[in-house]
């Protein structure tokens, strides 16, 4: 009784959050045993009647309560998908994912379907081969089932389970899991470095405004002159703040040694627009294959520097790092210090580096061509007289390949 929900607590935990799953079902649905709605071995399981469908919707909120939370990079498999000899053919349907795959001895078929991913079972099954355990399945089992990736975050998607043939006293059990029966897709791979567009080392800006917060007037940005060079053209690089943006020391933008940087007071978060233009104009020029890497990443005892991309194909670290991936929004990727620093181990050259600047640096490598991408530097912790430097430069720290 209650809600017509089935809610599967601490189906995922993010920062030692637990997330519940619930299920609803959004068209009627018709079962032939609810016994067999809940769990089946170590699957989720639901049972629908011989021919018919149920429209179902898969959210994830906060454990114990109604608040929606947004996962990514998930996967989620159904199981023995089969069909019967009385001509019953099991399908699923998924709305919402970027891929789907199947193992290259699949027994499923894909089904088109408008802006959906869609399987049905070509081959008869029976109880005998059902898998007990997602991570303990036979090639057969391998072969029945079909696995959907998740990677721009959500808080839900729709599937569709269905029984097509005739409408008997009967019905069937699907059954599925949050992990992958296939491996993963790699995500787009950068180019070797050999082919990644050849940068320059960051210059003195040619003006230095960003925000308006000096040391120079008029116009709001800081230019970096000559960062590449195209067909003989020099391309300048053009940072700009949103509103809001607080430096504790403005005399600190520009450059640190080899690398631009960006001062930002402690508590405060300022998204930054990165402009390649043509030098001295503000006509853009779109660059691909390129890396952007964020140096120096430390924390205070009441402070910790994050730093978050947008539109970047992948996001790279040292082996041994001291930076973490953090959910974020959408195509961003976000990263976080949690290691104590100081100033005593600060880089000053970006192909000088030791493993522990290494380590506390992260790299976004940009495969498709553009002119603009956007970067959010933040400060966690109280507000206070005191800031902190954000280092970057447009070369990878870690192997591109």
């Amino acid at each position: 009784t209650g809600a017509e929900t089935m809610v599967y607590s601490n189906a995922a935990m993010v920062l030692e959050q637990g997330i519940d799953l619930v299920i609803s079902a959004t068209n009627e649905y018709v079962v032939h045993n609810t016994e067999y709605n809940g769990v089946k071995g170590e699957f989720g399981s639901i049972n629908v009647k011989d021919g018919t469908s149920v429209d179902l919707s898969f959210s994830f909120v906060l454990n114990g309560t109604e608040t929606p939370t947004e996962l990514g990079h998930f996967a989620f498999t159904v199981y023995d998908i089969d069909a019967t000899h009385e001509g019953f053919n099991e399908s699923v349907k998924v709305c919402g994912a970027e891929t789907a795959s199947t193992s290259p001895k699949t027994t499923l078929a894909p089904v088109p379907a408008q802006d959906c991913l869609m399987y049905e079972s070509t081959v008869e099954g029976g109880g005998e081969n059902n898998p007990g355990h997602p991570k303990e399945l036979t090639p057969e089992q391998v072969a029945n089932s079909v696995t959907f990736f998740f990677s721009k975050p959500r808080s839900e998607f729709k599937v569709t389970l269905a029984v097509s043939g005739p409408g008997f006293e009967a019905g069937r059990n699907f059954i599925f899991a949050f992990v992958p029966v296939v491996a993963c897709p790699p995500p787009p791979m950068p180019p070797p470095c050999t082919e990644m567009t050849e940068m320059n080392a960051l210059l003195s800006p040619t003006h230095n405004n960003l925000g308006g917060v000096g040391p120079d007037s008029d116009a709001e940005t800081m230019v970096y002159p000559g960062a590449l060079t195209i067909d003989g053209a020099d391309v300048d690089l053009v940072v700009s703040a949103s509103a809001g943006y607080e430096a504790h020391n403005a005399q600190a933008n520009g450059v640190w040694g080899e690398f631009g940087a960006v001062n930002l007071k402690n508590g405060m978060s300022v998204d930054l627009s990165f402009k390649f233009a043509q030098t001295g104009t503000d006509s853009p020029v779109e660059v691909g294959n390129f890396a952007f890497t964020v140096y120096d990443l430390d924390s205070t005892l009441v402070a910790n520097e994050s730093v978050t991309i947008c539109g970047a194909s992948r996001a790279a670290t040292a082996t041994s790092t001291n930076v973490v991936a953090l959910p974020a929004d959408g195509d961003c990727q976000k990263f976080e210090s949690v290691e104590l620093g100081t100033g005593k181990n600060n880089p000053t050259n970006p192909n000088s580096l030791t493993s522990e600047q290494m380590a506390n640096s992260v790299t976004y490598f940009f495969v498709d061509a553009r002119s603009e991408f956007t970067v959010t530097f933040a400060v966690s912790g109280p507000q206070s007289t005191q800031g902190r430097n954000f280092l970057f430069a447009l070369v990878p720290v870690v192997s591109c390949l």
